[in-house]
């Protein structure tokens, strides 16, 4: 064979171009890669929640999620942070707090940002309790299903019938185990360990019907959805639903930018808690301690899926909880969010330290004003300007709300 052949031969033999008619931005090791990340699976049953998947409870659900009546003065409902329209969930923004996303909750394996919840109904009942947010009590949610003809009725065709919580010495108002509000506190401890238990059991139950209606909240197929299935198709018109911009930024998304460590998956996250060394703000909301504290507040809660009140304590997925252990190290660690929407959610990171994606890119990008750690899991990724601007171009394409159909 004279060289010049073999030249040819060894160049069309070559992996970019084995893939170049089809898809020249891409090595087939990174298309393969790329597909992992489309479609979003089907969402599996939580073992802890018994009504999880049970269309009746999501339709309670969606009604407690948009009731105002579940917070201090009638000031407050779920949907105040997290609005919810047939087009678009948003979340409020003029909050020191990124209030994170419910799009695609139900394939989180922890809740909240520092995991302190293990299941979604768990992480329901947080802020109903949280005297920054709703600022109720157990005991005046169950009164208000209790003297909610349409409330009670939903509760006991899922859960049996519905204790007696009419007598007003036995059960008062406020009353919740709190270290913020002392007359709650003290009611609770007057009340008996029978009717604290079953006061309990129709807040996990509450917490449960919230968690099926969020478990409804999965975001519709992106640009990049389309895109996958055109490369696992081989539809070249379903391959053209990304931009080259974005198809770059999705190449340093996979390569440079190594995004995909922690946003891996269709739903764009690991489900872990990582150290990535963001900037100090002076507001941490109970978050100070990362992953570290969210560990020692889960296993010391009544809710967690081992616990009284989950349907599966003795379960495979419940026992996690059992084997988790605090360590110094995970102080400053928090969960990794999931990016499909994600140009949609802003502020980003547990407290808002950024306002728009630029910000976030820039920071991964200089690293500027890190804080220090022992335990750093990232450096800075010196992405050029073009990149950068890929980059989002490609992050832009994970919103269904961006389509270009």
């Amino acid at each position: 064979m004279k060289f010049t052949n073999l030249i040819l031969f060894l160049w069309f033999m070559s992996p970019v171009f084995l893939c170049a008619e089809n898809e020249p931005f891409f090595s087939n090791k990174e298309i393969e890669t790329i597909k992992t990340l489309s479609p979003l699976p089907k969402v599996q049953e939580d073992p802890t929640n018994k009504v999880g998947l049970n269309p009746k409870a999501a339709e309670f659900g969606s009604e407690l999620f948009n009731d105002w009546r579940l917070s201090r003065g009638e000031e407050f409902a779920c949907q105040t942070c997290h609005r919810v329209t047939d087009d678009l969930m948003s979340v409020r923004n003029d909050t020191l707090i990124d209030i994170p996303s419910l799009w695609n909750i139900a394939y989180n394996n922890w809740f909240f940002w520092d995991g302190r919840a293990d299941t979604l109904w768990m992480q329901a009942l947080g802020p109903i309790e949280n005297p920054i947010e709703h600022n109720f009590s157990r005991a005046e949610i169950a009164k208000l299903i209790s003297r909610d003809d349409h409330y009670r009725s939903s509760y006991e065709e899922l859960f049996g019938k519905f204790p007696d919580f009419s007598d007003e010495v036995r059960y008062p108002i406020p009353a919740m185990p709190s270290k913020d509000n002392k007359e709650a506190n003290e009611n609770w401890k007057e009340m008996s360990k029978n009717d604290r238990m079953e006061m309990n059991k129709v807040f996990a139950g509450v917490g449960k019907v919230l968690a099926a209606f969020q478990m409804t909240l999965i975001s519709q197929k992106t640009d990049f959805d389309v895109y996958v299935e055109g490369l696992k198709e081989d539809n070249k018109i379903k391959k053209q639903a990304l931009s080259d911009e974005a198809k770059r930024g999705l190449k340093v998304f996979i390569g440079k930018g190594k995004c995909i460590e922690c946003h891996s998956g269709p739903a764009f996250t690991d489900s872990k808690f990582h150290n990535t060394l963001l900037p100090e703000t002076g507001i941490e909301f109970g978050f100070k301690e990362g992953r570290y504290g969210g560990i020692k507040a889960l296993k010391n809660s009544i809710f967690n899926a081992v616990g009284p009140f989950s349907d599966a304590p003795h379960a495979h997925v419940s026992k996690r909880v059992v084997s988790l252990e605090a360590k110094s190290k995970n102080k400053d660690s928090f969960k990794t969010p999931g990016l499909r929407n994600v140009y949609y959610t802003h502020p980003f990171m547990h407290t808002g330290q950024f306002s728009d994606l630029k910000e976030v890119i820039n920071f991964y990008s200089e690293m500027k004003e890190a804080r220090k750690s022992k335990y750093p899991e990232i450096e800075p990724r010196k992405f050029t300007d073009l990149e950068k601007s890929d980059l989002l171009e490609f992050l832009k394409s994970l919103s269904s709300f961006n389509r270009s159909e």
